[in-house]
């Protein structure tokens, strides 16, 4: 299968869909296609610009659609689990494919047209003579409603008063529909004003994303005696690790570990730390829906949220695929498929160097799925706040909760992180955000 030489040189930006934006910023949008200067190369470019990436992302929308509609037809098919392997093997393929030719027509469609025509652009019959306005997107944000209505004008959103968008007496009608991808909007907050730096800021982040610390016992009971206090070593020190509790807990009847019933050695191997977020996840769940905890019932989990994970991302996943999607004919295949389904639970669930790397996270779950991949250097899992964060959030150890901005003092007790000082000094005398 082809791959772009540079993502694979560059995991981190694989699947980064900056496409035409310099430095994953979306391009201005013009107020009004009438106010861009007739004279103005650098607007002409802009406007071209923003066309081609809409028809990318209108084209890749549909390429979306129709993908998930595969994957939903592969799990009603009755066809054998290494059948619909291949066959969303050849799906991925051809996802991948056309996002690549989408891509190209849109870098070719910017390059054929970025060039002003002597004779005047294309789009010129139909103009008025406004005032040349541009908006950036902090600056759209930045209107009050009545403003923003007040400055849009109805030909950029849905053409001119005969209807058309782009054409006149000597080219034909190019009739496009813009549409604003919220996926692509940055996060407001990366807006807001940042505090001046304070050198004598203490440093109250507290590691959360590793394992609890190592235990010989919880001993649970000796503070909790009471109906208060029903949840019993359900977070203690042993849970918080994965582990159920030991004879020296001094637990009795009353303890809720919910590891004490759980054989993850048949799941997931033996002596394999698990992942904060899995550990999380069996932690808030009661003993009797443990019931349904099997290999087979979460490897159909991991399986089917693999479909979403690009090829070229993970080279333990791409390894894990060619191994999972080739046909086995050796002795004991039963075996051997329970080998491979382990093998996938470990990278999902297990505790690893996960930086850049994918993890299954059942944060992110909904009525239809248990859970689904996430990559390790955009997410983590705080475990004392029990859900999983975006990179640019930490936990403060002394008001108890995330925060966000790594560079952004805690609103509760103007703590900072531990990047917090080494940030500034990096970026001394500049916008350091």
């Amino acid at each position: 299968m082809w791959q772009n030489p540079k993502q694979i040189e560059n995991k981190m930006e694989v699947n980064s869909q900056r496409r035409l934006h310099p430095n994953g910023i979306p391009t201005a949008r013009p107020v009004s296609w009438s106010a861009i200067p007739v004279d103005d190369p650098a607007a002409h470019e802009q406007m071209i610009k923003f066309v081609s990436e809409s028809i990318v992302c209108d084209i890749q929308g549909n390429i979306s659609s129709g993908f998930m509609r595969q994957v939903q037809a592969s799990k009603k098919s009755g066809m054998s689990p290494h059948d619909k392997a291949e066959r969303m093997r050849i799906i991925r393929n051809m996802r991948t494919t056309l996002e690549r030719l989408t891509e190209e027509l849109g870098q070719k469609f910017f390059e054929e047209f970025r060039q002003r025509p002597p004779v005047g652009r294309w789009y010129d019959s139909w103009l008025s003579n406004e005032t040349p306005q541009f908006l950036r997107w902090e600056q759209e944000w930045a209107l009050t409603p009545e403003e923003s209505l007040a400055t849009v004008d109805a030909r950029s959103m849905g053409g001119s008063i005969d209807g058309r968008v782009f054409g006149s007496e000597t080219t034909p009608e190019v009739r496009v529909e813009f549409e604003e991808d919220l996926e692509e909007f940055e996060d407001t907050q990366s807006l807001a004003p940042i505090p001046e730096y304070r050198p004598d800021a203490p440093v109250t982040e507290k590691k959360t994303d590793g394992p609890a610390p190592s235990s010989t016992g919880c001993q649970c009971e000796n503070g909790h005696d009471d109906a208060e206090h029903a949840h019993l070593c359900q977070t203690c020190a042993c849970s918080n690790q994965g582990y159920g509790c030991i004879a020296s807990c001094g637990c009795d009847e009353t303890c809720q570990n919910n590891f004490n019933n759980i054989a993850l050695d048949k799941i997931i191997g033996a002596d394999v730390k698990l992942d904060p977020c899995f550990i999380t996840y069996l932690q808030k769940h009661k003993q009797n829906e443990n019931e349904n905890l099997t290999l087979d019932y979460l490897f159909d989990h991991l399986l089917t949220g693999l479909d979403y994970v690009p090829d070229g991302n993970d080279k333990a996943i791409d390894a894990w695929r060619v191994k999972w999607e080739t046909s086995y004919s050796g002795p004991d295949p039963e075996a051997q498929t329970e080998k491979l389904q382990r093998e996938l639970i470990r990278l999902g669930l297990g505790l690893g160097d996960k930086n850049g790397e994918w993890f299954f996270s059942f944060c992110y779950s909904n009525s239809e799925r248990l859970g689904s991949w996430q990559q390790g250097h955009q997410i983590w899992h705080c475990r004392d706040c029990g859900t999983c964060r975006e990179r640019q959030e930490w936990h403060c150890g002394k008001c108890g909760k995330c925060t966000y901005g790594t560079v952004v003092p805690c609103s509760g007790c103007g703590g900072v992180s531990d990047s917090y000082h080494e940030e500034h000094k990096k970026n001394m005398g500049g916008n350091w955000i």
